[in-house]
């Protein structure tokens, strides 16, 4: 198949991979190759090992911040060029435990001895550096041309032509992917129909949908790679085909259904990269021309990261029924990841529970699943099977912090990941817990960052402020799907326990909210396109705060979604106005200083310093379109504001007068802050806001002679205790550090006839 496109990977803007080569060779003999990075982040990994007969499955054993990955690569049938092992989370600096990739010699049970070879690996990709007499791009070599890809693959003694056998760029573009295929490909091991040559392109020309090339033998005797090579376009562009048309409720435009003209073979010339005599009849090989790029619609199409996630899913599909017709594999297909994640802590550990996921577009029933666990929610690994849709994790510390995500499994192999949950667990059961809900589902077009294209000074999608004339379809600069990490990062900071769920599970009643005390909805960049708040939630959370449960909600749009001069419902204003307290004032995506926050004169992030959240070039997502808030009632005022923006707010809080919950409504996510310093602070003040009142009383008289108070309020959190006399300034007395949410201390008797106590809570 044909190398992976760059879109798909992740990485940090401005990012220099780090690439490492180690070269050696010998029988039954192992490597251990470790590079250090300078910074922390997703690398890709790969090898590099030259194909035999005598050669195994090899074993590769990748160690990163989630632990150890085993992947094996059949070096009888393939290499002679770098292999993908997959993309993993690095720390920074030189660690073998942490970042290294182990060459075993440990065969598979039953095989036949062979040898195993420790050429090369490599982490990261690195930027281009390959001057062709214009200069060197200077962008990540993932995104140059399949020219400079195989160009970069090459090994000692390997022929240039391979990448250079035309001599001009633009055919080599063409011809290099396909002779890199035949070269890696070992011919004398298995069948012509245990590999195929896939090539994903766009076309143009005056039509819509997708089509699978093929060669006619009869008009140009040699080119087709074999009888079959018209079944492989077939089965994929008719899966690629069904299944986005079966997908079209949910695509910002249908697809367009070819019917039964899905296939196209030229009669005036055969197609370079597909023909047989050029990859040595090897392989059935076959381009899909996924739509055409001069129509509007297709165009938008293939810019959206769920069509193209649909377009990958029926192309592994069609592959699946190519290899059961022509080779005997199994007719299997993986299942969907599964649905609704949820953690939540119990007597003896933490519930990781979900839903089966459902079938959809020929995907396979899940026969189990893996739940995979991170400390940090970068570093994923050690995997735990199990059959049910829960599983309860007893191994993790009190007071400490775990992130989930699961797949499923069958005959066929292993989904997607899940979205991810976390979870913090308490040393002390009378603490407040606070429930986190996944309120970003969206993952379309309209979120993707743009780049102004150039040929050489590299600068990353949405280093323009988005405003660029490309769109770059980045799926983790979408939505990642991961955002309770930053925030339970920011929770567990403060020292208080956590659970988490998907906005599913309170629109269905799975989960209530009145069982918890604070609540943190995350609405992200959902806006008017999924909803930010569906009649189900709205009513779920009204009926939260009515029982005086406490708020803290982020999202931008959330105010337009639910306030724009036409379209939302009176329920709609109702619930923004009557619950979160505000009205919509404004959109302020288009000034300039709208992406920086500063807190409001005396509110609860008073001193806590200014704010920046993603304006697209900051490596989160892209928050285009922050609401400008007005306060709505006497007890709501503004809590946070744009810098350079007069008047409205970025940030409203609502005391909570009138018996009912407290809130803090941002009009931006909470998960776009750039630093991590400045939200663990502004975390820290909501928290406080949102943390039970205080309450001071005089306990039963001793005979000490002192005075004895009790003091009643949030648990875990430290008081500074204040006296004075009727009228008089407070003087401080002493931290009483409120372990169990109610503490005896005791004081001095007081001189005067009358004096006040009071309890503070302290930062």
């Amino acid at each position: 198949m044909g190398r992976q496109h760059g879109d798909g990977l992740f990485r940090q803007p401005g990012r220099r991979a780090v690439s490492l080569r180690a070269f050696g060779a010998g029988r039954n003999r192992a490597g251990h190759l470790h590079a250090g990075h300078p910074i922390p982040g997703q690398y890709p990994v790969y090898c590099w090992a030259a194909h035999g007969a005598n050669r195994i499955r090899q074993l590769y054993r990748i160690r990163h911040l989630g632990g150890e990955t085993r992947v094996r690569v059949p070096h009888d049938r393939v290499g002679k060029g770098w292999i993908y092992l997959g993309t993993y989370r690095f720390g920074a600096g030189a660690n073998t435990e942490i970042g290294s990739v182990r060459i075993s010699n440990l065969a598979e049970p039953g095989a036949a001895s062979g040898v195993a070879i420790a050429d090369a690996i490599r982490f990261g990709n690195g930027f281009g550096d390959i001057d062709r007499g214009g200069g060197v791009s200077t962008y990540p070599r993932e995104e140059e041309c399949s020219r400079y890809w195989v160009q970069l693959m090459a090994g000692q003694g390997q022929d240039p032509a391979l990448y250079d056998g035309a001599g001009d760029d633009a055919s080599d573009n063409v011809g290099a992917p396909p002779r890199m295929a035949a070269e890696m490909n070992r011919a004398e091991s298995g069948t012509t129909f245990e590999r195929v040559y896939v090539g994903f392109h766009s076309n143009a020309g005056g039509g819509r949908g997708v089509i699978g090339l093929h060669n006619s033998d009869s008009l140009f005797p040699g080119t087709a790679t074999s009888a079959n090579q018209i079944t492989l376009a077939r089965l994929l562009a008719r899966e690629i085909n069904d299944d986005l048309t079966g997908l079209s409720s949910q695509l910002e435009t249908p697809w367009y259904d070819r019917g039964s003209n899905l296939t196209y073979a030229r009669t005036d010339y055969a197609f370079g990269e597909i023909r047989g005599d050029a990859i040595r009849y090897e392989m059935d090989a076959t381009i899909v021309e996924v739509a055409f790029h001069d129509s509007d619609a297709d165009a938008r199409l293939m810019r959206d990261p769920k069509v193209r996630m649909g377009c990958a899913r029926a192309a592994y599909q069609g592959l699946v029924r190519y290899f059961a017709q022509f080779d005997g594999a199994p007719l299997a297909f993986l299942p969907e990841p599964p649905a609704s994640p949820r953690a939540a802590a119990e007597d003896g550990g933490i519930r990781i529970s979900w839903s089966p996921p459902l079938s959809q577009a020929g995907s396979g029933p899940a026969t189990g699943y893996r739940i995979y666990r991170s400390a940090d929610g970068f570093g994923f690994g050690q995997p735990v099977s199990t059959a049910g849709a829960s599983i309860l994790i007893t191994d993790v510390a009190v007071d400490s912090t775990i992130y989930c995500y699961i797949t499923a499994t069958n005959g066929g192999g292993e989904s997607l990941p899940s979205p991810t949950v976390g979870c913090r667990r308490s040393s002390n059961p009378a603490q407040s817990r606070v429930l986190f809900v996944n309120g970003f589902t969206r993952f379309d077009r309209a979120l993707n960052l743009r780049q102004d294209l150039e040929p050489s000074a590299y600068r990353p999608p949405g280093h323009d402020q988005n405003q660029g004339a490309a769109d770059r379809v980045l799926p983790g600069r979408v939505n990642s799907f991961d955002y309770v990490v930053p925030h339970g990062e920011t929770i567990g900071a403060f020292g208080w326990p956590f659970d988490s769920c998907q906005r599913a599970h309170v629109s269905q009643r799975a989960v209530r909210l009145e069982e918890y005390p604070v609540v943190i909805w995350a609405s992200g960049n959902q806006s008017t396109a999924g909803r930010t708040f569906t009649p189900a939630e709205q009513a779920a959370v009204a009926s939260f705060l009515a029982a005086g449960g406490n708020l803290f909600v982020s999202g931008s749009e959330i105010a337009w979604d639910l306030d724009r001069v036409s379209g939302p419902s009176p329920a709609d204003r109702a619930f923004l106005r009557q619950r979160l307290h505000a009205r919509l004032d404004g959109d302020i995506h288009d000034n300039a200083g709208s992406h920086t926050v500063t807190p409001a004169a005396g509110s609860i992030f008073a001193g806590s310093g200014t704010g920046l959240f993603d304006d697209g070039s900051r490596g989160i997502y892209w928050v285009g379109y922050p609401d400008l808030l007005t306060p709505e009632g006497a007890a709501a005022a503004v809590a946070l504001e744009y810098g350079g923006v007069a008047g409205g707010g970025a940030g409203i809080l609502h005391t909570g007068a009138g018996g009912v919950g407290k809130v803090v409504y941002w009009g931006f996510p909470f998960e776009t802050l750039t630093s991590a310093a400045v939200r663990r602070t502004y975390m820290a003040d909501v928290l406080r806001f949102l943390s039970q009142p205080s309450r001071l009383e005089i306990a039963a008289p001793q005979s000490d002679g002192r005075i004895h108070l009790r003091l009643e309020g949030e648990p875990g959190l430290t008081y500074l205790i204040q006296r004075c006399v009727p009228g008089g300034p407070w003087t401080n007395v002493r931290n009483v550090s409120n372990a169990t949410g109610s503490t005896l201390f005791s004081d001095a008797w007081p001189a005067e006839a009358a004096v006040l106590y009071r309890a503070v809570l302290t930062p």
